[in-house]
């Protein structure tokens, strides 16, 4: 009996050949065609989310680092990645709604609180 070994994804499968025949221009042409990325998630994580919040809020990659726990080169992949770049803009939007909500709060003129001309 033997025993089941842990792996990633889909065990690999062993291929079946139909057919043997010379390569055309054709095939070299679709081999050049760019493929779609590998290992990308379906959909993004919270974590993902949580990340391009931080992104968007303009927080120092080492602070982002500390604070996720995530690697260097990861968060560099992930800067890389149109999906999160696409994220952190949707974010961006909302922290600059944000920011400028709460500049404005702080902006209103305060009542009158003081009475007198020695303003202390």
């Amino acid at each position: 009996m033997t025993q089941p070994t842990l792996h990633r994804g889909k065990l690999a499968k062993t291929p079946k050949v139909v057919g043997v025949r010379p390569l055309t221009r054709e095939d070299m042409l679709a081999l050049q065609a760019k493929r779609p990325p590998q290992n990308r998630p379906k959909a993004m994580r919270e974590t993902h989310h949580r990340l391009a919040r931080m992104v968007a809020a303009g927080f120092r990659t080492e602070e982002i680092l500390r604070l996720t726990g995530y690697s260097y080169n990861r968060l560099l992949q992930l800067r890389h990645d149109p999906a999160f770049c696409e994220l952190v803009a949707a974010y961006k939007d909302k922290v600059d709604e944000a920011t400028s909500g709460a500049w404005m709060s702080f902006a209103k003129p305060l009542p009158q609180t003081c009475s007198g001309g020695n303003g202390r």
